[in-house]
């Protein structure tokens, strides 16, 4: 195989990465530098030197033949794993494009504006339960509704949250503006509540 990307931001050249596939249906579990992890399933192994930057490039087979999406070099992200690179098999990319291009959303793609809490939250939370605010947008949706540092969001209209992949996955079930019932637990009284934060647009995911 021969993976294609924009290696180490190589000002749009792209180059070429030769291997070869060396395993499939493989999980792995991706690090932000935030700490946030993401597992992926389902992936092609290749030793081809994948770099940050190749990230969506293709991976061709020797035939030419685009048979992946390289994913195991983005960049700010580190893999448990030494020195392999992955890519998503090229028929699961296009049924995520297929589902965007018809505008469908699923467990797994969000279609219109990214609701925003207006929080954010530590690397590692510490919280038995639920979701640690680190911080809060000053007259962000959160602070306007009464959410401080320090508090804990343990459910989302009744879903429970217990990280913040929970918490990123059951809010991308909405679009901004939409209205979410947070269960919070008061960081100084430890009183449980539940508090209607009406969510703005964020940063496209």
């Amino acid at each position: 195989v021969t993976a294609l990307g924009n290696a180490g931001g190589a000002n749009g050249k792209p180059i070429a990465a030769p291997g070869k596939i060396t395993a499939t249906r493989q999980t792995i579990t991706a690090t932000d530098d935030t700490g946030i992890s993401e597992q992926l399933t389902g992936l092609l192994q290749t030793d081809a030197a994948l770099q940050p930057g190749d990230s969506g490039g293709p991976l061709l087979s020797a035939a030419g033949k685009v048979i992946g999406m390289d994913t195991a070099a983005s960049t700010g992200f580190r893999f448990q794993a030494g020195g392999a690179g992955y890519a998503i098999p090229i028929n699961k990319a296009l049924s995520f494009a297929r589902l965007i291009v018809a505008g469908r959303s699923s467990a797994t793609v969000h279609i219109g504006s990214t609701p925003f809490l207006g929080i954010s939250v530590p690397p590692q939370d510490d919280a038995p339960s639920g979701v640690s605010v680190r911080s809060v947008v000053p007259n962000g949706p959160a602070a306007q509704a009464g959410i401080g540092q320090g508090d804990v969001i343990t459910s989302i209209n009744g879903k429970a949250v217990n990280s913040f992949g929970d918490l990123s996955s059951a809010l991308l079930q909405y679009s901004a503006g939409t209205t979410v019932t947070l269960g919070v637990v008061n960081g100084v009284s430890g009183l449980a509540s539940t508090v209607s934060v009406t969510t703005t647009s964020g940063p496209p995911q």
